[in-house]
């Protein structure tokens, strides 16, 4: 997409307020009937700073393990600034990991009537397709945001779309996020119906896309609101989805794969493309293609 397009955020950050909340009267509770505020409290400035704080070192992170995999590590960096956001995608491809996106992207104006004015905006992405078929595709993000209607909204989405099913991992992977909401007396039931089983999750995640449902959807209304806790849960729960998953990755890079089990991949690798251009508005509609494809398409998908 070559002509800068009105609305350019991201899918899960536009559609997290548009579903989730329905549209922007439903943060009426949360706002301030006064002027909208010009920049963020002490105490607001002190969580976003933990969360700037976190997106570093998770890149950090991320990069050194897909380095440690492949044995040497080649960014392709490319930053897509539009005057509603500015996007940053890096890539990297190897033998090991086939390839891994990291995306991130900054708001910087809001899209009436789905989206309220930003006073402050972070959204992080990873995606991870191996070259093992044993091992599917890693798609994990975090999105946190302070509105200038007052609200402060904190999101994220962290699923895995196996091409070899191997229920172990599934369970695996499952049990880690569990572990993170038993430990901070968060209640799971709601994300993981969001997830899965509403109406969207049910026909487009899990039957259309066949995505494992281990992981959660943080975009379940009520979304959370921005406090020391929420944050410290959101953070933990990505922190053990990508280290479990790495986990299973290192363990599986070196199994051997049938004929089977690469046609098995194959079709994952294609329902996630079909996914991205026919099932989620916001990829087909929003987000220019530059950026999301880059960004989490799978390295090659054979039809």
């Amino acid at each position: 997409m070559s002509q800068p397009v009105r609305a350019i955020l991201l899918w899960p950050l536009i559609g997290a307020i548009a579903m989730a909340l329905a549209s922007p009267a439903a943060l009426a509770e949360d706002a301030v009937p006064a002027a909208a505020p010009a920049a963020l409290t002490a105490d607001q400035q002190a969580l976003a700073d933990r969360m700037q704080s976190f997106q570093d070192k998770t890149e950090a992170d991320f990069f050194a393990r897909v380095k440690k995999f492949n044995g040497a590590l080649q960014l392709d960096e490319r930053v897509f600034d539009y005057d509603t956001a500015t996007h940053v995608v890096k890539v990297s491809r190897g033998k090991v990991v086939e390839k891994a996106g990291w995306y991130t992207n900054v708001q910087k104006k809001g899209m009436p009537p789905m989206v309220p004015e930003p006073l402050f905006s972070r959204y992080m992405e990873i995606d991870v397709h191996p070259t093992t078929p044993h091992v599917g595709m890693l798609h994990a993000t975090m999105y946190f945001t302070y509105l200038k209607n007052g609200a402060g909204l904190l999101a994220g989405y962290m699923d895995y779309v196996p091409g070899v099913v191997h229920a172990e991992d599934n369970q695996r992977l499952k049990d880690a996020v569990d572990q993170v909401f038993a430990r901070n007396n968060e209640d799971i039931g709601r994300f993981r119906t969001e997830l899965c089983d509403s109406k969207f999750g049910a026909t487009h995640h899990r039957d259309a896309l066949r995505a494992a449902c281990v992981g959660v959807s943080l975009y379940a209304p009520p979304m959370l609101k921005i406090d020391d806790r929420n944050l410290s849960l959101v953070t933990e729960a990505f922190q053990a989805f990508m280290d479990t998953y790495f986990g299973i990755l290192d363990e599986r890079r070196n199994e051997h794969a049938t004929a089977a089990d690469q046609l098995a991949q194959d079709g994952m690798r294609r329902r996630w493309l079909e996914d991205q251009m026919f099932a989620d508005t916001f990829s087909r509609k929003v987000v220019p293609y530059e950026v999301w494809s880059l960004a989490n398409l799978p390295p090659t998908v054979r039809f």
